[in-house]
């Protein structure tokens, strides 16, 4: 019975410590940024106009929440050409408030379209969101 106490010990001891080891090696940081701090969630990412009158209403709005416990804050937005130009809340967005990027794409220019528009915030897992618009304008 001794023998077989001391076989068990000779063989958890070291497990035991191996386990204190690598647990306290790892450290709780990235989970708890992940759950900490400004986080973007948009209503959608593609607003597709369909086919469209040549020179009708252009403009779409992409509607956020800062669903974080931080301020949000949007940094940037870009579109990818000077046919679309967008606007945004400039006003930090706090914790479950929202906010919008707008977006007017001419619609003088005729034919099938797809443009990006590139959004840059504080959110520390999406500091960059990439919203699309596209559609197809008539030739008449």
């Amino acid at each position: 019975m001794k023998h077989n106490i001391k076989t068990l010990f000779g063989i958890t001891a070291p497990l035991v410590v191996a386990t204190l080891i690598l647990l306290t090696s790892f450290s709780i940081t990235p989970v708890k940024s992940m759950l900490s701090g400004p986080k973007i969630v948009f209503d959608k990412l593609i607003h597709d106009y369909g086919t469209i009158p040549r020179r009708s209403d252009g403009t779409s709005h992409f509607r956020f929440t800062n669903r974080g416990n931080a301020p949000l804050l949007i940094t940037g937005v870009k579109a990818a050409c000077g046919c679309t130009v967008p606007s945004y809340t400039e006003a930090p967005v706090l914790p479950g408030q929202s906010g919008t990027i707008k977006v007017e794409y001419n619609t003088r220019i005729r034919g099938e379209f797809t443009k990006t528009i590139i959004v840059s915030t504080n959110d520390p897992n999406n500091a960059t969101v990439t919203l699309t618009v596209k559609g197809n304008v008539l030739r008449r």
